[in-house]
């Protein structure tokens, strides 16, 4: 690019690298604008006799052409990649889902520079037509070079898949699991729905090990997700559900979560269904590590214990 100041009247064709106000204020010029005929007529009648444009080298491409390619680039699986505007172009989901970007590519694209691409974060749960991603060219152009052997797909988005849950509400008393339908289960089924899921299967359990087991065993030909909700949270690996889960035949991912709210949750997989044991926190409708796991979870991701992990870095949710 070349940066010049130069008379209004040799204006024509050049880049507006400012916007370009009169006397009083009134924007006459946008930065960004090709400078046409009409607008040297009206600078000159605003007694502006100079102006900053750029002109674009031989090289260079220009930013709406720089930003669409770089989206339909970076449009991956579920996205598409909308028209240019103002420098920018727009990545939006196709379907209803979860994101999925790919930290690596995105790094690479950013050493190049002059591009830059802002994604919502991993694993978050989006819908249809959602912007997800957005491409901004900075002004005004970037030399062909950098837009040659490109990174690659930066964003996906995964539909939801889950569509068959089981619940086990896991109470000492009838009474008490009662209570619990009432108390926990209403923001968890809002959940799932918000996540394409219908209605979940739930069954009440008495608070005992092999009780437990066996009722995970007889949900699991139906579920593709099992969760718990019990009456009190579950305190370590060696607590009822997680020996309950293992007695059936699985094993525990993950327990303890560096999330708040949240830090008592419980993942494993049985016969190749996730698990949940879900903290008492579930009950709330507000925010909390339930939110952060079970849309990944529901478009066919299990968290590993690594990843979990690093939810403390802004797992403090408020």
């Amino acid at each position: 690019m070349h940066h010049q100041i130069v008379a209004t009247t040799d204006a024509l064709g050049g880049i507006a690298r400012h916007h370009i106000s009169d006397q009083h204020g009134r924007r006459l010029i946008s930065k960004g604008r090709i400078i046409q005929a009409a607008d040297v007529v009206a600078l000159l009648a605003a007694d502006i006799t100079q102006v900053a444009i750029v002109r674009l080298a031989d090289d260079d491409v220009d930013e709406h052409t720089a930003a669409a390619f770089v989206a339909t680039q970076g449009a991956g699986v579920g996205t598409c990649a909308q028209a240019p505007h103002h420098g920018r172009a727009d990545i939006v989901a196709q379907q209803a889902g979860v994101v999925v970007v790919d930290e690596t590519r995105l790094a690479a694209w950013h050493q190049r520079s002059g591009i830059t691409i802002a994604t919502v974060r991993s694993y978050g749960a989006v819908q249809a037509q959602q912007r997800i991603a957005t491409v901004k060219v900075l002004p005004f152009a970037v030399p062909s070079h950098l837009l040659s052997d490109a990174p690659g797909a930066v964003i996906a988005v995964h539909p939801f898949r889950v569509q068959r849950v089981g619940v086990l509400v896991v109470a000492s008393s009838s009474q008490v699991g009662q209570r619990m339908r009432h108390s926990h289960l209403p923001a968890l089924v809002e959940r799932l729905r918000a996540l394409g899921a219908p209605p979940p299967t739930i069954v009440d359990v008495a608070f005992a090990e092999d009780e437990i087991g066996a009722q995970i065993r007889q949900l699991l030909p139906q579920c593709q997700l099992l969760l718990s909700v019990s009456e009190t949270s579950i305190m370590d690996e060696d607590d009822v559900i997680p020996r309950a889960l293992r007695t059936a035949g699985g094993e525990v991912t993950c327990y303890g979560a560096p999330v708040e709210p949240g830090n008592l949750l419980l993942l494993g997989r049985v016969a190749g269904v996730p698990f949940v044991g879900a903290p008492g926190c579930v009950r709330s409708p507000h925010r909390n590590v339930v939110d952060l796991v079970l849309p990944r979870i529901m478009a066919g991701f299990l968290p590993t214990a690594a990843e979990i992990y690093a939810l403390g870095h802004g797992g403090l949710l408020e």
